[in-house]
């Protein structure tokens, strides 16, 4: 009876080992990494995780959590996001970040024994974005050309309100700081960004006056052409600035691809490359001018296309003058296309 006794305490102590022994292998912790940071912005960046082992008990929250000074926890001021609780792979947004500021971020997950955090993910956010604007006071002007192509035609009279044009193309560095990415063909952060669709820009300009306050948005043809003819101050000139093209463009014979911007001479106003280095997306839709109004055009309500103007590195001078007018569908993404910013005021 005695050894009966004995042999079900030591089956006892065995299956309370085995389960103890289990439960400190199983149990002991979740597993998860962090991702890379990509999509850096002056103001978000995004991050993710891998949640591998849940520790075989119940997930209650996953996530990042970051901080300025190393070591970010659940527990100091920091920021947070919360995803679903499954296993696997996640992405997540990090948002109100200040610019050119140095971060640190790390996944975690908190399980019913506790919070395990993952390595940790050091990033800096971007310059906050600048763009340099000229003011344009309204005037009238005669809007075409009777000697180029016959989408120039004909010469009609235009009065704008006053408005602001930037004073270059957007470069690459400014595209980034807003996106997060640089799409561009020929890298650079002075240069103009390219390869950029007029939708694209759409999605740019949104997050710029969401971050910024400002209302930002592309100019219209009318105060492009307005612009680049010297506003009120009107030259006779054939080109932004000048009826020499070498003075104040890059084009086919002295380019072929893009260069910093503001490096040629500036027209009347003080604005550069409004000929050459890169086409500039306008906000309205192709038509011809036989159905423009005279005051503040804005093009067709309804169009498959949008204006671009001032031609580009790969032209010839033609292409270059104010008057020429192009366009392409608003989803093309071209090596030659960029564009500049306007404001009304």
């Amino acid at each position: 009876m005695k050894f009966k006794n004995l042999l079900l305490l030591l089956l006892l102590q065995l299956i309370i080992f085995g389960w103890t022994k289990g439960e400190n292998v199983n149990y002991s912790k979740s597993e998860i990494s962090t991702s890379l940071v990509s999509e850096i912005t002056y103001t978000t960046a995004t991050c993710g995780g891998n949640l591998t082992n849940d520790g075989c008990k119940k997930i209650i929250a996953k996530g990042l959590v970051w901080h300025t000074s190393a070591n970010a926890t659940l527990e100091v001021n920091t920021g947070k996001t919360t995803e679903a609780i499954e296993l696997g792979e996640y992405v997540s947004s990090l948002n109100a970040l200040t610019a050119n500021t140095k971060y640190f971020v790390r996944a975690y997950v908190t399980n019913e024994l506790g919070t395990v955090y993952g390595e940790e993910k050091e990033f800096t956010t971007s310059k906050e974005i600048v763009v340099e604007m000229i003011s344009v006071e309204g005037g009238s002007f005669q809007m075409g050309s009777e000697d180029g192509f016959h989408s120039e035609m004909p010469i009609h009279t235009v009065s704008l309100d006053r408005f602001e044009i930037g004073k270059y193309e957007i470069t690459q560095a400014q595209w980034v700081a807003v996106m997060g990415s640089n799409p561009s063909c020929y890298s650079g952060d002075n240069r103009p960004v390219e390869k950029v669709s007029w939708n694209d820009v759409q999605t740019f300009i949104s997050k710029l006056n969401e971050q910024t306050g400002k209302t930002y948005r592309l100019p219209t043809e009318a105060e492009w052409e307005f612009a680049a003819r010297g506003g009120v101050a009107e030259s006779s000139t054939i080109y932004a600035g000048s009826s020499v093209l070498e003075d104040v463009a890059w084009y086919r014979h002295n380019a072929g691809y893009s260069r910093d911007v503001g490096t040629k001479q500036a027209n009347e106003l003080g604005i550069y490359d409004m000929s050459g280095n890169v086409w500039e997306w306008c906000s309205d839709c192709f038509d011809f001018y036989s159905s423009s109004p005279a005051n503040n055009p804005q093009g067709p309500a309804l169009g498959s296309t949008r204006i671009i103007r001032g031609g580009s590195n790969r032209l010839d001078a033609i292409s270059c003058r104010v008057f020429n007018r192009s366009y392409y569908d608003p989803s093309t993404k071209h090596f030659c296309v960029g564009f500049r910013l306007a404001r009304s005021l």
